[in-house]
């Protein structure tokens, strides 16, 4: 487990291609999101959207949910730890590191 001081809050958005048999032959991409932290070394912390949601009460994650996002975890230090694939996530609950209690 490593500590990290966080400077930011981005979000990256990607487009995944259907691997399921349609019955349609107009098949879209699906639209897929990750947050991130990131550290003030540079490293993109991973913190489940889900997670995100579920602490604020947030349907949805928009730019200005991310900017108060930012300001609550700005400058903390956070727990994080590296998986098989040398991704970084976030370690414990949000709630904890953003000093609100858990929404349920």
């Amino acid at each position: 487990m490593t500590q990290k001081k966080i400077k930011s809050v981005e979000r990256k958005v990607f487009y995944m291609e259907g691997n399921e048999d349609h019955y349609k032959s107009d098949v879209h991409p699906v639209r897929k999101t990750n947050t991130y932290a990131i550290a003030d070394d540079g490293t993109w912390i991973c913190i489940n959207e889900e997670e995100i949601r579920s602490t604020f009460g947030w349907n949805r994650i928009t730019d200005n949910r991310l900017n108060e996002l930012e300001e609550m975890l700005q400058n903390k230090i956070v727990d994080c730890s590296v998986n098989e694939e040398g991704d970084y996530w976030l370690n414990g609950n949000l709630a904890d590191y953003v000093g609100i209690p858990v929404k349920g």
